[in-house]
């Protein structure tokens, strides 16, 4: 129905391959050719959607890559709208923060056997469009940001469509809402909120945040079991130290503590967990997450890389701060 208000063209789906270099080539053709928007169906349910590509055309003006066939690169506007459908599907990774994720909820057994108040939706939608589109304009021109200079800050990591579109939105949120205290269904729309909200409920970002939890307790448990010298700091670990307590070395009778379980499944889920980990396997594991924060609890972590002044070796520690107001 959007997209037939908008085009004034039945909708037009395109499959998702679940591989990454399918999804590559064929970004690059559907940009190639200008589409407005691109429908990204038959998406498997419970998906996380994550795709490097998708990612990096998200935040370009110009999308570029090899052409098929040829060793030639071409250029694209990257200016087209991405849209997925799916049964329980979310963003994940660097997409949670790109995208604003939508849940119909019908609250039936069988969602396809529910009734509609139009029996043709897009045929309505159709019929209606003229008022649609006057309905989407007027919320557009409605917009007090538009008086604003160009270089106004913006509340979202992509600016320009706040100017023109967020902005507008939440501004035509508000008045309806105070032209009708009466609808409790009515609620202010804050996308910077909503963006945020996306990111911090993201599956990676929530393991993420779980797993420098369960590093930082586990690590301070086992320097309790062995304290190092007074010289050394007790709050920053080597990746030696930290390999030695996630091989199970600290724990009585080989048994690990709740915590190796759940980093080891983080860092390393396809190791099981009887095998040992080298000091190198960890720090690279480790450097992956440095300096990401991620919000856990009522609390905001993330992992600080140092250096020892006389040893030179690399010292890791969780760094915390309250979730702001």
């Amino acid at each position: 129905m959007l997209i037939t208000a908008v085009t004034g063209t039945d909708a037009v789906a395109f499959a998702w391959s679940p591989h990454e270099e399918e999804r590559r080539k064929a970004l690059l053709a559907y940009l190639d050719a200008g589409l407005a928007y691109i429908l990204w169906d038959n998406i498997a349910d419970g998906a996380f959607v994550q795709c490097p590509h998708l990612e990096r055309s998200c935040t370009a003006i110009h999308y570029a890559d090899r052409k098929l066939g040829v060793s030639e690169f071409i250029s694209a506007a990257a200016a087209t709208i991405h849209l997925f459908t799916g049964n329980n599907i979310a963003p994940r990774g660097a997409m949670s923060s790109r995208t604003l994720h939508v849940r119909v909820d019908t609250g039936l057994v069988d969602p396809m056997a529910r009734k509609f108040e139009h029996n043709n939706p897009v045929a309505w939608t159709k019929a209606k469009r003229n008022e649609i589109l006057a309905a989407f304009y007027m919320i557009l021109l409605g917009n007090p940001m538009l008086d604003s200079t160009i270089d106004a800050a913006t509340k979202t990591r992509f600016p320009m469509w706040y100017r023109l579109v967020g902005s507008a939105i939440e501004h035509a949120a508000e008045c309806y809402k105070k032209a009708y205290p009466q609808d409790i269904e009515a609620v202010a729309i804050k996308f910077d909120q909503l963006f945020a909200r996306q990111k911090t409920s993201d599956e990676e970002g929530t393991s993420l945040g779980e797993m420098l939890d369960e590093l930082d307790k586990t690590m301070r448990s086992c320097r309790t079991r062995h304290p190092r010298s007074e010289q050394q700091d007790s709050g920053s670990y080597t990746a030696k130290e930290i390999a030695t307590c996630l091989n199970q070395d600290y724990w009585p009778l080989g048994s690990a503590s709740s915590g190796v379980a759940t980093i080891r499944g983080f860092l390393f889920q396809k190791v099981p967990l009887k095998n040992k980990l080298s000091p190198h396997a960890v720090s690279r594991a480790l450097g992956a997450y440095v300096d990401r924060w991620r919000a856990f609890g009522r609390e905001e972590l993330a992992l600080r890389i140092g250096t020892d002044l006389h040893s030179k070796v690399s010292l890791y520690h969780v760094e915390r701060r309250p979730l702001p107001s």
